[in-house]
């Protein structure tokens, strides 16, 4: 199955991007593909 994570938190190293990478890290191992985009823009 393909996966893909759409983080919208402002805070990369926040607890929901913590969340995300342990959810990423499970479906990698059952034998998922996942892609996880961050979708906030954060520039200048």
């Amino acid at each position: 199955m393909k996966i893909l994570i759409l983080n919208g938190s402002p805070h990369l190293d926040g607890p929901t991007s913590d969340m995300a990478r342990a959810f990423a890290e499970g479906a990698k191992e059952a034998g998922h593909e996942v892609v996880s985009v961050n979708v906030v823009y954060k520039g200048g």
